[in-house]
């Protein structure tokens, strides 16, 4: 009698342990799916050495894919998002140096051409001060009355169609005959073949007034000028002779195309001038000067800050002078309503 109730509580003991390991293992397994999901309970079939298709997990094999797909979507988005993004930064910045003949940042003081021409500054009694950002010695002060910079002729600097582009600030205006500022131009006189110039003067040049009458520095306008037997009014002219104008004090990017029948003149992005004339253009022989015309008579020396020149042999789309304008961070501040 003690044997059969030793027998049974063995028996007892077993299948109470039986229940409490079954009971283990399904808390275990929930504990592992839900730490790892539907996969877990697939490897340890597959550890357990069992028949693929008694193991066979169609929902793990679909999430498993569909992971795969989410991987798959989510990398080529990467890859297409960064690739067109990368592509497009590296077209704007070559776009911007394709035609390049002559570009002067004047980043540490540097006086050289970083076109890749070598038209570099050969002479230059400009005063080294800070750029548009605050930065020293990263633009150019030009005083009003004798400081300037010379760049020797060369082949390149004798384009047929061109694109002039500046980034100024402006000080203070000339007062000497025909009071014109010119921040860089080639050719003298004015009606010399292969002229051209980026400049700015007040209404007197396309007024009645004469050369003699005083200059009127509260309407002082940018213009550029391109071509053979260049005076305003005879050559490939553009500029905003009436308004808005321009405020000591203020930085401006100035820019002029001419395409050998139109020409646009933009002031911080915005399209302020068209005209149409086709001119012929001859090359000369004369140095390229920033900050005074190469005229004893006619000096117009210009009276303020350069920061950035750049030259082109080629007409920059309006896109492209948008995006110069946006390098420079200046705001658009340049309306018909200044």
């Amino acid at each position: 009698m003690i044997r059969i109730n030793i027998m049974h509580s063995l028996i007892a003991t077993r299948i109470a342990k039986f229940y409490i390991f079954r009971h283990q293992t399904q808390t275990n397994m929930k504990s592992l799916k839900l730490l790892f999901g539907t996969f877990v309970p697939f490897a340890l079939c597959f550890t357990a050495s069992s028949p693929i298709s008694s193991c066979t997990k169609t929902q793990t094999i679909h999430d498993t894919t569909t992971t795969i797909r989410n991987i798959h979507d989510t990398t080529i988005k990467n890859i297409h998002d960064t690739t067109i993004k990368n592509i497009h930064d590296t077209t704007t910045l070559f776009d911007l140096r394709d035609g390049l003949i002559a570009y002067y940042n004047f980043d540490g003081g540097n006086l050289k051409d970083s076109s890749g021409n070598n038209n570099n500054i050969i002479f230059s009694n400009a005063t080294p001060t800070s750029d548009r950002f605050g930065r020293p010695n990263n633009a150019y002060l030009f005083d009003g009355s004798s400081s300037y910079m010379q760049v020797s002729n060369s082949a390149s600097l004798n384009p047929s169609v061109i694109t002039m582009f500046a980034i100024v600030k402006v000080n203070g205006f000339y007062q000497g005959p025909c009071h014109g500022n010119q921040i860089f131009g080639k050719g003298s006189p004015d009606n010399i073949n292969g002229f051209y110039s980026l400049r700015f003067d007040d209404p007197s040049i396309v007024g009645a007034s004469s050369c003699s009458a005083a200059a009127d520095t509260t309407k002082e306008f940018f213009y550029g000028s391109f071509g053979d037997n260049n005076p305003i009014g005879a050559g490939a002219g553009a500029g905003n002779y009436t308004f808005p104008f321009i405020h000591p004090g203020e930085w401006y990017t100035v820019a002029y195309t001419y395409d050998g029948l139109i020409s646009k003149l933009y002031v911080n992005g915005a399209l302020l001038s068209t005209a149409s004339k086709a001119v012929a253009f001859t090359p000369n022989p004369d140095d390229l000067f920033i900050g005074r015309h190469d005229s004893p008579i006619y000096p117009y020396f210009f009276n303020g800050v350069i920061d950035e020149i750049r030259i082109y042999n080629k007409v920059v789309p309006d896109e492209k002078i948008h995006a110069l304008t946006a390098l420079s961070k200046l705001k658009n501040t340049f309306s018909a309503s200044n």
